[in-house]
């Protein structure tokens, strides 16, 4: 049984474990082209205008990333209480057995 659990782990953790992987890999490429479009704004136009265009570039990717994430599911309705069927089916029952009396009278 532990074999069992520690295999069910293990192929649970392994896309995690990839996709923690390639979001750092994608994070130092990222860092790698920002070096790169700095070094060149900053050559044609100077540091301000570099830091500027770069913010904006940024900020304009991370304002998308927000428009188009998912809204949270909305919750579930809680189930009824077991009183709360129970007495329903009592009250069922009550009026079922009242019109039958009223058709046998």
């Amino acid at each position: 049984m532990g074999k069992a659990i520690t295999d069910a782990v293990g192929h649970a953790a392994r896309p995690i474990l990839m996709a923690l992987i390639a979001g750092f890999l994608l994070m130092v490429g990222a860092g790698f082209v920002t070096v790169a479009a700095w070094i060149g704004l900053a050559d044609v136009y100077g540091p301000a205008i570099a830091a500027l265009v770069l913010g904006c570039v940024y900020g304009g990717l991370g304002l998308l990333v927000l428009a188009f994430r998912k809204p949270p599911p909305p919750p579930p309705e809680p189930a009824p209480k077991v009183a709360d069927r129970m007495a329903d089916a009592f009250l069922q029952g009550i009026s079922a057995g009242a019109a039958t009396k009223r058709r046998l009278s």
